[in-house]
């Protein structure tokens, strides 16, 4: 999928910006109307360098909020462009997600193709390991990581004190992670420099 293709299937309104990159609200003097999905090619954020750091020159991000996949919610997703093309998808969603996430890829895929383990270790000494699931196909890769928080006694929740009171979980920590990458689409990896001393 191309950049511009992406952008006019996920078009969904507009957001305005001041000239610092800020939002702001439309009809404001100054204001730059920017399309949604807003990439880090968008001319409103050319203001905001943080929005570029550990990208390459002809790569270009497209982050998209609170997606669903799978009946779970995926905090943070972030489409990732080389030379116009997607090479790779990011997201992160909450551990306890993880077996609904497998299940709803392994539907899609088939089988997994590879399984490892993470070991993990908590403050008391307790260890386990999280699974890490995946499926390969050429030079394309779909790797779905369980996280830390499903371990013995660990919180799957970042409570904020209206949560705390009610004993609602309203937002899980996004510890697992499911990433798609295309290795051929993907930018030149550059070799580390030795140091110089």
């Amino acid at each position: 999928m191309t950049l511009e293709e992406f952008k006019r299937q996920n078009f969904s309104g507009y957001v305005y910006y001041d000239k610092k990159g800020n939002l702001t609200k439309e009809g404001k003097k100054n204001a730059i109307q920017t399309a949604r999905p807003v990439c880090t090619d968008s001319p409103a954020l050319l203001s905001q360098p943080y929005m570029r750091e550990n990208l390459g020159p002809d790569e270009i991000v497209c982050p998209e909020e609170n997606p669903q996949f799978a009946g779970q919610l995926f905090a943070k997703v972030r489409y990732r462009f080389y030379k116009g093309r997607l090479f790779q998808i990011e997201s992160q969603f909450g551990s306890s997600g993880y077996s609904q996430v497998k299940e709803a890829f392994i539907a899609k895929y088939g089988p997994v193709t590879e399984t490892g383990f993470k070991d993990y270790q908590n403050g008391f000494g307790a260890r386990w390991q999280g699974e890490i699931s995946i499926w390969r196909h050429g030079s394309q890769a779909i790797v779905v990581m369980e996280g830390p928080d499903n371990g013995p006694g660990q919180e799957s929740c970042d409570y904020r004190d209206p949560e705390i009171a009610s004993g609602r979980c309203l937002l899980p920590k996004l510890d697992a992670s499911a990433i798609l990458r295309d290795n051929n689409l993907a930018p030149p990896t550059t070799p580390s420099t030795k140091p110089d001393f």
